[in-house]
């Protein structure tokens, strides 16, 4: 009698594709109905698999864009004909089910139902209930995969973190590890655009034009908040424009739109140098955070409207070069009303 071939449970977020639904349908969310915003919080408050189902309704992704780990993918493409695969995702079953169809590679999906959130011990019980203990291979790749982990016969590693990959050890079952996870501080430092903090030097041309030596100070303080401010904008951008950075090259693509960093990571990255901007802000003339709100307009039309041919290009960048030195004489003004 042949043996049964074991099914072959396959994550979603992180696993098979590099990104995280809910993640990427919260800055879909943002970007075409931010005035939906507000209700986030009493999605929540009815279930994180509720959420998920509403998100699901207001936003549709466009899948062909997501990231795909693709020596993972090609694995699978493989094991097909070995094993029936199922995609068993903690995000919502109506997006699951479109990139299941995408995909074309799946026997049946397994995902939240804006009831149960399919997630650690929720997924674990799912798949022993339906295969039994030991009676699927699961892949994924956190540490919310730790439970299903424990309860399947072999475990596919994707793209884990090395503590994550280090407590699955402690499980003893059969390991393969696929893409292992990359440097994550060499990933987040390509999110900060350098050059830009170049540019911003043009802040120090009033102090080395009309300033003293004890001004030093608080053009250094300027320098870094005009800093805080470039670089939160341009992850702000990366965010919101993850689809058309998808459209490049590999090579062009952002770390936040290749899946190389989660979008939650540049959520928090934002709100820790906005942070940062708000508290050196105290410390400098008022005119100079007036200057850093037209610096942040004037961004807004560079990278949304500025961009259409070269000549609009080349004037939104002179314009930022400008108020960079606008920004320098705005630190001024603190002296020369005293």
């Amino acid at each position: 009698m042949a043996q049964k071939k074991l099914p072959l449970c396959v994550d979603l977020d992180g696993t098979l594709i590099r990104t995280d639904v809910v993640q990427e349908s919260l800055v879909l969310l943002l970007k075409e109905k931010p005035w939906v915003l507000f209700l986030l919080v009493f999605w929540l408050l009815k279930g994180r698999a509720y959420l998920k189902k509403r998100l699901a309704e207001f936003v549709t992704l466009n899948i062909p864009s997501l990231p795909v780990n693709q020596e993972f993918f090609h694995y699978l493409k493989q094991q097909k004909a070995q094993h029936p695969l199922y995609l068993v995702t903690a995000s919502d079953i109506k997006p699951s089910t479109m990139i299941a169809a995408h995909f074309k590679i799946f026997d049946d999906v397994i995902a939240s139902d804006g009831i149960i959130n399919l997630r650690s011990e929720n997924k674990a019980k799912a798949l022993q209930e339906r295969f039994g203990s030991k009676g699927f291979i699961y892949a994924g790749n956190s540490r919310h995969d730790l439970p299903v982990w424990a309860a399947a016969a072999e475990a596919l590693a994707v793209n884990t973190p090395h503590g994550v990959l280090e407590k699955l050890k402690t499980l003893n079952i059969k390991t393969t590890v696929f893409d292992p996870h990359k440097d994550f501080w060499r990933l987040l430092l390509k999110t900060f655009h350098f050059r830009e903090w170049a540019f911003n030097l043009l802040i120090f041309v009033p102090f080395f034009l009309q300033a003293h030596s004890h001004d030093l100070g608080l053009f250094l303080l300027g320098y870094l908040a005009l800093t805080a401010l470039v670089t939160e904008l341009d992850i702000l951008k990366d965010l919101l424009t993850l689809e058309e950075s998808r459209k490049n090259s590999i090579h062009q693509q952002t770390p936040l739109a290749k899946g190389d960093l989660l979008i939650a990571t540049g959520i928090r990255t934002f709100l820790g140098l906005f942070l940062i901007h708000s508290f050196l802000l105290i410390s400098l003339p008022v005119l100079f955070s007036f200057v850093q709100v037209l610096y942040g307009l004037i961004f807004t039309l560079h990278a949304l409207y500025l961009k259409q041919n070269l000549w609009s290009k080349s004037l939104g960048v002179i314009l930022l070069w400008g108020i960079r030195l606008c920004a320098g004489y705005a630190l001024l003004s603190g002296f020369l009303f005293e």
